[in-house]
């Protein structure tokens, strides 16, 4: 079936959400334009790295589907049970989380440094380089803590897609 039995509009609103999340990286481009030497070179990047990000989520959705079908649970690596292909999976999933989480955090960090030392953001002297460490540390710390702290977080990002993004 093109649409899966029995879903209701909480399902299809947390998809619809998902899937905003997934995508969110749009409101960072300008960020990341305003601190290059020529934003101009920016669209090259992104046309190598929007069409690859589409297609892989894209196929890694549809192999799932072909092999799971609607049995398929909402996280993708349940559905592959503990063995190589988990292992080689969770791998590649870790990898794609801390790539998004240096490019988002060097932004959010960056936005931290100005405002805590704005005399020193871009000073690369020691006291510098260790004052954006330590702002570093300390998103990344915080962000662990959030991460751990909260027992819904997939149902928390889910509501921050659906309701903050779309606008955005």
């Amino acid at each position: 079936p093109i649409f899966a039995e029995g879903l209701d509009f909480m399902q299809f609103m947390q998809s619809q959400s998902a899937i905003y999340f997934t995508f969110s990286g749009q409101f960072m481009f300008f960020e990341l334009m305003s601190e290059m030497k020529d934003f101009t070179e920016f669209t090259k990047t992104f046309r190598i790295a929007g069409p690859f990000q589409v297609s892989i989520y894209l196929l890694v959705g549809c192999v799932g589907y072909y092999y799971k079908g609607t049995e398929a649970s909402g996280y993708f690596l349940d559905n592959l049970g503990f063995g190589p292909a988990y292992r080689v999976a969770s791998a590649l999933l870790c990898f794609h989380i801390i790539v998004g989480f240096v490019i988002v955090g060097n932004v959010l960090c960056r936005i931290l440094h100005i405002q805590f030392s704005p005399f020193r953001a871009n000073d690369l002297s020691w006291r510098g380089r260790l004052e954006w460490a330590a702002v570093g540390f300390g998103v990344t710390a915080t962000s662990f803590v959030i991460a751990n702290a909260i027992p819904f977080f997939d149902l928390l990002t889910g509501l921050i897609g659906g309701l903050l993004l779309p606008p955005l």
